[in-house]
């Protein structure tokens, strides 16, 4: 814990919530060549959003904010750049987070496989 502005106020450093992200981004989910999967995950409130990621196939992960409820669309200006995955190989990926509510997460695959994993760090750190 470490203590905030006004005397003898304390708040949690660093808070995160670490989980793994559900279908069809779940663990041993299967991934078909050139078929992009999608999931949309709520970041209010982060300041920064970490993803673990890890497929037995190569291929593209891509990041973008929404707009806030109700719409839909993604802002022109992505979370960051493209990211290309290596098969069986861990990438681990920061994306700096100014107030959007939520984030698109894509991946397209290069050939049929299986997701290992795809866990997601939410940091809250002051």
């Amino acid at each position: 814990m470490a203590v905030g502005g006004r005397k003898g106020q304390v708040y949690p450093s660093n808070s995160r919530i670490h989980r793994k992200l559900p279908a069809p981004f779940d663990e041993g989910g299967t991934i078909t060549i050139a078929t992009p999967i999608t999931i949309l995950v709520p970041i209010a409130g982060d300041n920064y959003t970490r993803i673990y990621f890890k497929a037995s196939k190569a291929g593209t992960l891509k990041f973008e904010f929404v707009r806030p409820f109700p719409e839909s669309s993604v802002y022109d200006t992505k979370a960051v750049p493209d990211v290309t995955t290596v098969a069986d190989t861990e990438k681990v990926v920061d994306v700096p987070v100014e107030g959007e509510s939520q984030l698109k997460i894509t991946f397209t695959p290069d050939a049929t496989g299986t997701i290992t994993y795809a866990d997601i760090c939410h940091n809250w750190g002051i």
